[in-house]
């Protein structure tokens, strides 16, 4: 379990059981927290004070026609009405720090809990989903604490002050102004599973819609090619109108318990006020003691209000706690064996020792493979799109482990080494090139950030890349846009190669690594590519013949299985496999 999912413990259903886990996220400023409940406490204080104030002046300063007491009155009115205000500025300050600190360390702990998780998760999941998770999700638990700690800290504590100020004012007023309670509380009962369930529903329709978004926007250039741009409007017209009927459906939900609980207040209050005039003008209670009990009726009123709505969206954000908390819950890959070596000086060789892989729910892909590569040895790999080829690469980087089965690496077994040490003497040329927004610069410094500009510029020149790179707008300065999207794909593939000589590795992995040039510029990039090969440990896949040209030994993976082919049968092959030449 990661370090952020064992300090959340564990958690079942909903109730507040449900965000358990969240309180590490808060009790951690608890500076802020206790500054907040400071000034809560004095919220609480001033809001208790102002009635009693209120009668004094009604009953004191207004009666007594004393011009000295009714300026004493008003002046400690001011001051408890700025006091008051003042400390609920402070609250409401205190709670937007939190509420930007814990989405800091919330969104902090997703995306670092996401890099350890083993690539098996992100082939079941969609990114949008994951998505919605870091932005949505976290933004609704933002929301309940910028708009609920408030409500949160003082409601509670103002309603039972309220309840009893009114009893100490007048207990005959304070049984008439419960009557409204056990409605309240139906209201609460009645609308929170619903409450939460339309939250869930909504966050995940916002993850369906961002998944629509990203893919469309991903692959726009196929929308465009395949005349699909109405299609895709139309999805995600569906998607956006689905994710305004529940959010529509959530607002008027909120909107029905806001208004029962006002009405009820409304009805408590205008009883309190006839019963309250009926009898000053029967002579047994003062005007000073009505006007103080109705501004504690108001506030305590306004209290239960503010805690319904708090009730509000703490149910809206039920669901995207859950959904964040299972999404923390998710196994990161385990660290190896318990003492893991600092570091390692490979010499190159490679072996996989009956190596056995297979996806969740599928059949195995690999079925007990073996292949040693000796130091400076090249290998070739062949065989069909989807054999699992690629999935033999990510097993040797470490990116998924086998079922069964071993890789070593000189003689060591890969999870007996520090994964640091190990990736740093390994580079991948792989088929799909993986560029970063940014500049051509920052791109190849990823290999090796410390390497110096002379280094860069040695490893452009001999992927081929130097010249179109000094062509480019800025030179090595030029951003290249998201995935390199400015450049070709000829571009591209020979940033991926400078980028892997510039990492200087024992072992070498080239995955289709000139798929994507064209005729002269892929000999050009070959011809470099035979210079890098040169003592170093090397596994070329590819389904061009031509790029076997200086192999030491040829495999095919076909059906799980790993057959050497021979010079004689490859030769033969090739005959077949040639295809005509364009007139």
């Amino acid at each position: 379990m990661s370090e952020a999912a064992t300090k959340l413990g564990s958690t079942e259903g909903g109730g507040p059981g449900c965000f358990r886990w969240f309180w590490p996220y808060l009790t951690v400023h608890w500076s802020a927290l206790v500054g907040a409940l400071a000034a809560a406490v004095g919220v609480i204080g001033f809001n208790l004070a102002i009635p009693l104030v209120l009668r004094d002046l009604t009953d004191g300063a207004l009666q007594q026609r004393s011009l000295t007491a009714l300026n004493r009155s008003v002046a400690l009115l001011v001051l408890v009405f700025l006091a008051r205000r003042t400390c609920q500025s402070v609250t409401k300050y205190l709670a937007l720090v939190i509420k930007h600190r814990v989405a800091t360390d919330l969104r902090r702990d997703l995306y670092a809990h996401l890099h350890r998780l083993p690539l098996t998760f992100f082939d079941e999941q969609r990114t949008g989903h994951l998505v919605s998770c870091l932005t949505n999700d976290v933004t609704a638990l933002q929301f309940l604490i910028h708009n609920g700690l408030v409500e949160a800290l003082t409601a509670p504590f103002t309603i039972l002050g309220c309840i009893g100020l009114v009893f100490y004012l007048d207990w005959q007023l304070g049984l008439l102004s419960f009557a409204v309670f056990p409605f309240l509380l139906l209201v609460n009962n009645a609308s929170k599973l619903k409450l939460k369930a339309l939250s869930r529903a909504h966050q995940e329709a916002l993850a369906r819609l961002t998944t629509v978004f990203l893919e469309a926007l991903t692959n726009l250039r196929v929308v465009r090619a395949f005349h699909r741009t109405d299609y895709e409007l139309e999805k995600f017209r569906r998607h956006n109108d689905e994710v305004q009927e529940v959010a529509l459906r959530n607002a008027r939900l909120g909107t029905v318990v806001e208004f029962s609980v006002e009405l009820a207040a409304l009805l408590g209050f205008a009883a309190v006020v006839w019963v309250g005039g009926w009898r000053i003008l029967r002579g047994d209670l003062t005007f000073g003691v009505v006007i103080a009990f109705i501004a504690a009726l108001r506030t305590m009123y306004s209290a239960l209000s503010a805690l319904s709505q708090t009730n509000v969206r703490y149910q809206q954000a039920l669901g995207a706690g859950q959904r964040l908390f299972a999404l923390l819950q998710e196994q990161p890959v385990t660290e190896p064996q318990p003492r893991p070596r600092r570091s390692c000086l490979l010499r190159g060789r490679v072996e996989l020792r009956k190596v056995t892989f297979a996806y969740p729910g599928r059949p195995p892909v690999l079925k007990e493979v073996s292949l040693t590569l000796e130091p400076g040895e090249r290998v070739a790999l062949i065989g069909p799109s989807g054999v699992g080829k690629t999935t033999l690469v990510h097993l040797l980087l470490g990116l998924y482990r086998p079922q069964r089965g071993s890789i070593l690496f000189d003689g060591v077994e890969v999870g007996e080494i520090d994964p640091a040490s190990l990736l740093a003497q390994i580079a991948l040329v792989p088929q799909e090139v993986g560029l970063f927004s940014g500049t051509v610069r920052e791109n190849l410094a990823y290999a090796r950030p410390e390497a110096a500009e002379a280094e860069i510029e040695a490893a452009a020149r001999a992927a081929n890349a130097h010249e179109f790179i000094l062509a480019l707008p800025a030179g090595y300065d030029t951003f290249i846009g998201d995935r390199g999207v400015k450049l070709s794909g000829g571009q591209r593939q020979r940033l991926a190669i400078a980028r892997a000589l510039l990492r200087d590795p024992k072992v070498l992995i080239l995955d289709e690594a000139t798929s994507s040039l064209d005729e002269e510029t892929s000999a050009a990039v070959r011809e470099a590519l035979q210079r890098l090969m040169e003592g170093r440990t090397t596994l070329l896949i590819s389904h061009h013949l031509t790029a076997l040209q200086g192999v030491h030994r040829v495999f095919r993976l076909q059906e799980g299985e790993l057959v050497e082919i021979t010079p004689a049968a490859l030769e033969e092959e090739g005959k077949v496999m040639s295809l005509p030449a364009v007139a």
